[in-house]
């Protein structure tokens, strides 16, 4: 269970709590961003790493502000948007794998979805096709962007410039977020081999 904690001295926090054996609730973990956390946390399902670790590099088509320490290295794991301007991504234990700046508060709850193979890499030719998650997040200025679950790596990316303060949704190759101009948009998905 994670609990979002109000902010104290304009510093934001999240906790992991769950209950023993005795029904009591323990917290687990904290983890302090630089501001306020409106946004609830995105579970990242565990998932067997990609056989051929170089198709994650060859996906990356826009340069993107991440701060990465580590990757998920197919392991469960949360993400969350904070005001302090990042999108931050913890491991089970509370520690912070990866951040990336979207340049303004990320108010929203980001939101995960997955691909069964990555659609701009050469085939694999492997009998169990991999699974890639990626992570839609939206700030309030209206940047957009999909990353990389994995190392919080750009994928895609664009500006709306408008403020937004609703969740993106991914459904098939569309990605979906209503604006505060009072217009929903609707952008084409595309994954871009780097050359």
């Amino acid at each position: 269970m994670f609990r979002e904690s109000p902010p104290v001295r304009d510093e934001g926090s999240v906790s992991f709590s769950q209950f023993n054996d005795e029904n009591v609730l323990l917290q687990m973990w904290q983890f302090e961003t630089g501001d306020s956390v409106f946004s609830s946390p995105v579970l990242i399902p565990a998932s067997p790493r990609h056989p051929d670790a170089s198709c994650a590099a060859e996906c990356d088509p826009t340069p993107c502000d991440a701060s990465t320490q580590h990757t998920t290295n197919g392991r469960q794991a949360y993400v969350i948007g904070s005001h302090d301007n990042h999108v931050h991504c913890l491991s089970e234990e509370g520690l912070e794998l990866w951040k990336v700046d979207m340049k303004s508060p990320v108010y929203a709850t980001p939101f995960h979805f997955s691909t069964a193979a990555c659609d701009s890499c050469e085939d694999h030719s492997e009998s169990q096709p991999h699974v890639s998650h990626y992570i839609a997040v939206v700030s309030t200025q209206g940047q957009m962007n999909v990353l990389n679950a994995a190392d919080g790596r750009c994928v895609s990316g664009a500006a709306i410039g408008r403020e937004v303060f609703s969740s993106p949704v991914v459904c098939g190759d569309k990605l979906v977020v209503g604006c505060r101009d009072d217009f929903v948009y609707c952008f084409q998905l595309t994954f871009r081999k780097v050359e």
